[in-house]
């Protein structure tokens, strides 16, 4: 293997199949919202955060490349007319998906323990 490692990465892992399920649940965004500005595609966003990651940019700097390279470009999925993202869409992303996994990991604790509860209940019902 050679050449752009972005292709690389996108002809090797399945963005589609694999991470828009899980990230439309995660962010809690309707797939075509009613009225008001239209939704930017979850994978894209997504993308844009696997980008900005690994480069240790900020989010203004990620906008900026998405704009300047055509490697980025086409990772993300934006043909040379398209605009790119400002900065905002990748922050409020992120911070929809970090809200929704602290609310998830939440619900799991409290479940978990309301489970230990139980279980104590019945372990202590049986003995007696």
């Amino acid at each position: 293997m050679g050449g752009d490692p972005l292709e690389t990465l996108n002809d090797t892992v399945d963005f589609e199949r694999f991470f828009r399920p899980i990230l439309e649940l995660a962010a809690g965004f309707p797939c075509s919202p009613k009225g008001g500005r239209t939704t930017l595609d979850v994978v894209l966003k997504f993308r844009m955060l696997v980008l900005q990651s690994p480069h240790g940019l900020s989010l203004d700097a990620t906008e900026r490349m998405i704009r300047d390279r055509f490697s980025w470009m086409r990772f993300c999925g934006l043909g040379i007319a398209d605009t790119a993202p400002d900065a905002n869409t990748p922050w409020d992303f992120r911070e929809a998906l970090i809200s929704t996994l602290t609310s998830s990991l939440i619900a799991v604790r409290k479940l978990r323990k309301k489970m230990s509860l139980l279980a104590g209940k019945s372990s202590r019902e049986a003995k007696a």
